[in-house]
């Protein structure tokens, strides 16, 4: 049966992604792929969720240098375009149909690879020319629990078959290059190594407008190189037993912009997977994973230094810098250091049995997922003397916290009549969260919580025709709070400190979803609607600190603002109720076997249903745009070229929204981008690109309402060649 997914709407990723010529071959093998990421044994025409692949000739295909380019233009995904390069670690979030970051569970061969505090993606980590395929499944996932609430991306990487090679090495626009290795050791049938290792550099472009420059004095972009080793022992003793052991060493380092801002993130990692098959019907995997990050962290700044007064300070509704100030000398200082430590350990069993053909097979499994961190964070008052690095200590936090989730899971798929395959899922899960903390000499505060939930889930597919499907899903899912919002306050009395709330809840989400897949020939169209509706979602309120949610943050804010005039904090609580809901469209339509045409459009709605927080209700969320599109064409004049160009479409964005200071607009934006391959020989390829061809000047992030100055800015018009051998 032919797939009734998004085949070929995989050209819908990246500009050069889709040069692909021979469609008739993608169409006959994309089916036979069995979607892990699902965690059965469903192929890509019996998911019943909207599901995209992106394969390994696509990646080839691609002059991205990191996974998170890969992403960005898939249909559903909320990623900022900016790169995860020119972004601090601790912004490098994910979302999908509008339900805000952290709602992406993103896989390596199965295993988590999130920030264990922050909860944001380590795409640094992940060598893109060791990954095979990506698998995105969009829609609720219970059988994953935490964090899968809008969808699972499962990054698969690549199996030695031989003894092969491949180099790859680029330069672009910005100073950015980048180089890896990959190296491929079959010893025999029964044992074979993969060893890797890249570094990309950058020195990244300017985030704020040139017209605020004069705000930040001598601010540049951030400079970034990041370092990653790896190595794969894929064992295959007997036949009945597969696996894999991997160790990786990375290394994240940045400078954020200023002479004393600084990012530094070293992380050892190992996983390991191995399925065991009991019988031709029967086979249990089980899997573990562990990893420690390290991160040093200095905040940055700058002023202009007066002759008596020291720093000068610049009030918010000022235009343009004094002239009486123009000769002023710049100093640079850090406000802030944070030195935290983190670690992650899991594991998961999982028992599959296949059956018959009415009752196809099911899943049982266990999984459990350890989380524990230190943070110490010293927050600093502007300098006093000219050249000094940083200024008296204005408060000092410290803390250290434990979360831990445990689930039960079963999951199977039954076929009561020939063209309709139901899937019904179950998981029991329990979050359990301690965290102490210490301000300054205080006494030490502190709190938890323990939660039990039974999540249930019900999906189908049903093949009207061999080239018609239609599909629908039920969801319940949920979103455990991170450690970065329970554990890490941080800021300065003259900035509104953030503090954060050991008691908080996981988010609850119910997802509904009915979609079409038609797939005749060279044509491929899917149409989705979702509707979400979220509880308990984590917001971040401002009010003084009698207003807080919880003792705890009252106590701890009273500390960060003693002895300054500062009257307010933000505080994060499980502050009110989200609803999001959309339509997505993509096809592909195949002239001829040289030439195609590609296209996606997401309508999303997301809007507080309820809340105590500053923010209006039934209004678009800031940030989320109403209408996003791409549309692509790629053309193979000839078998050594491939040639791609797309645009792709932000629509109009609400940048900022307040019940105080009301809600306030930007303008679409369009950006196109062209690629190009050449095969200069069948071990030899050429690539360019060129993104935002036009030199277009826009954002895609939130920023403050009054105050353009804290706008940052997407990339501007980017060039890069690369070349890639194998051997």
């Amino acid at each position: 049966m032919k797939s009734t997914i998004l085949a070929t709407s995989l050209a819908l990723l990246l500009p050069v992604q889709a040069a692909l010529a021979d469609n008739t071959e993608n169409t006959a093998t994309l089916p036979q792929i069995v979607v892990s990421a699902s965690r059965d044994d469903a192929t890509l025409a019996e998911i019943p969720q909207s599901t995209t692949i992106i394969t390994r000739k696509d990646i080839e295909a691609s002059p991205a240098q990191t996974v998170d380019q890969l992403l960005r233009n898939v249909a559903g995904i909320n990623l900022s375009t900016v790169p995860a390069v020119s972004k601090d670690p601790t912004g490098q979030s994910l979302g999908m149909r509008g339900l805000g970051n952290v709602t992406v569970l993103v896989l390596l061969d199965g295993v988590p690879i999130m920030d264990p505090f922050y909860g944001t993606v380590q795409w640094s980590k992940v060598p893109l020319a060791n990954v095979d395929r990506i698998e995105i499944v969009r829609g609720g996932s219970v059988v994953w629990g935490n964090m899968a609430v809008g969808g699972v991306i499962n990054i698969v990487t690549k199996k030695p078959t031989d003894n092969s090679g491949t180099v790859t090495a680029s330069y672009g626009s910005f100073g950015t290059r980048s180089v890896s290795l990959n190296q491929n050791f079959k010893v025999n049938d029964k044992l074979a190594f993969n060893f890797s290792v890249d570094q990309l550099d950058s020195h990244g472009y300017q985030l704020t407008p040139a017209q605020y420059l004069w705000r930040f004095p001598n601010k540049g972009p951030i400079w970034t190189r990041d370092t990653n080793v790896q190595l794969i022992t894929y064992l295959h003793p007997w036949a009945s037993l597969t696996g894999y052991i991997r160790f990786g060493y990375h290394i994240n380092d940045e400078e954020i912009s200023y002479q004393y801002g600084r990012n530094r993130q070293t992380s050892p990692d190992f996983a390991t997977s191995f399925t065991q098959k009991l019988n031709k019907h029967s086979s249990v995997t089980a899997s573990a994973w562990a990893q420690e990050v390290s991160f040093d962290k200095y905040n940055g700044a700058s002023c202009y230094w007066k002759a008596s007064g020291g720093c000068l300070s610049l009030p918010a509704t000022l235009t343009g810098l004094p002239a009486a100030q123009a000769g002023d000398r710049i100093d640079q200082y850090y406000t802030q250091h944070g030195d935290q430590s983190y670690h992650e350990v899991g594991f998961s069993t999982m028992y599959s049995r296949t059956i018959g053909k009415i009752w196809r097979d099911f899943q049982v499994g266990v999984d459990y997922r350890r989380l524990s961190a230190s943070d110490s964070e010293l927050i600093y008052n502007t300098p006093t003397v000219f050249g000094s690095p940083t200024g008296t200590l204005a408060a000092s936090v410290g803390g250290s916290g434990v979360q831990s989730y445990s689930g039960l899971f079963l999951q199977t798929r039954i076929a009561p009549i020939d063209p309709l395959l139901i899937t019904l899922a179950a998981r029991v899960d329990r979050f359990s969260s301690s965290i102490a903390s210490t301000e300054g000499n205080n006494p030490q505060l502190g709190g938890g919580t323990t939660v039990t939930r039974f999540d249930p889930s019900i999906s189908a597919r049903y093949f009207v025709t061999d080239d018609l499907s239609l599909r629908a899903s039920l969801n319940r899912t949920f979103r455990g709070p991170g450690l970065n919002n329970t554990l890490r306050s941080y800021g300065s009395a003259a900035s509104t400190p953030s503090i954060a709330d050991p008691s908080l809840v996981p988010q609850n989400m119910l997802e509904r979803e009915i979609g079409l897949d038609y797939d005749r020939g060279p044509l491929d169209l899917s149409a989705t609607y979702f509707s979400y509706s979220i509880k308990n979602a984590i917001l971040s309120t401002t009010s003084p600190a009698s207003g807080a949610p919880s003792a705890y943050q009252q106590a701890l804010c009273r500390d960060f603002l003693a002895g300054s005039s500062g009257t307010t904090c933000n505080f994060y609580s499980n502050a009110g109720n989200e609803r999001s809901r959309g339509v997505e469209l993509i096809g592909s339509y195949r002239v001829m076997p040289q030439l195609g045409f590609n296209g996606s459009f997401t309508w999303t709605d997301a809007t507080l249903t309820s809340t105590t927080s500053n923010t209006p209700l039934g209004v678009q969320i800031a940030g989320i745009p109403r209408l996003m599109g791409n549309f692509g064409v790629t053309w193979t004049p000839f078998s050594q070229l491939e040639l791609t160009a797309q645009a792709h479409y932000i629509g109009r964005m609400n940048y900022a929204s307040s019940i105080s200071t009301g809600t306030h607009t930007q303008g679409s934006n369009t950006v196109f981008d062209i690629g190009a391959r050449y095969h200069v020989t069948r071990a030899i390829d050429v690539t360019l690109a060129i993104d935002n061809l036009t030199n277009r000047t826009y954002t895609d992030n939130t920023w403050t309402y009054n105050s353009p100055y804290t706008q940052t800015l997407s990339p501007p018009r980017m060039a890069f060649v690369g070349v890639q051998a194998k051997y």
